[in-house]
C-alpha cells in the first residue's frame, strides 16, 4: 500500500508542477504583451507631448501668448506649460546644432566665410 500512496503522491506533485509551469508560462506571455502595450503607449504619449509643446512654443513666439494664457487655453498648470516650452526650445536648439554639424552651414554667418 505504501508504494501505491507514494506513486499517487508523486503523480499529484508532477501534476501540480506541470500546472504551475503552464500558469507561469501563460503569466509571462501576458506580462510581455502588457510590457509591449505600455511601451507603445509611452511612445504615443511622448509624440503627443512633443506635438503639444511645439504648438505651445509657436503660440508663445508667433502669437506672443504668455505661458499663463497658453496654460489656461489647454487646461494645464502654468508650470507644465513652462516646462513644455523649455523642452521645445531645447529640442529646437539641439536640432539646429545637429543640422549645423551635419551640413557645416551656419545661417548666421555671411556667405564666403
Amino acid at each position: 500500500m505504501s508504494g501505491s500512496v507514494q506513486t499517487r503522491t508523486k503523480a499529484r506533485k508532477s501534476d501540480l508542477m506541470n500546472s504551475f509551469q503552464t500558469d507561469l508560462t501563460q503569466a509571462w506571455a501576458q506580462a510581455k504583451e502588457h510590457i509591449k502595450i505600455i511601451g507603445d503607449a509611452r511612445e504615443q504619449v511622448a509624440r503627443s507631448e512633443e506635438q503639444l509643446s511645439s504648438i505651445a512654443l509657436r503660440l508663445a513666439e508667433e502669437y506672443q501668448q504668455t505661458p499663463a494664457a497658453i496654460a489656461s487655453a489647454i487646461d494645464l498648470p502654468k508650470r507644465t506649460v513652462n516646462t513644455m516650452l523649455r523642452r521645445a526650445r531645447e529640442r529646437r536648439k539641439q536640432e539646429e546644432d545637429t543640422s549645423t554639424q551635419v551640413t557645416g552651414n551656419n545661417e548666421n554667418e555671411p556667405y564666403g566665410q
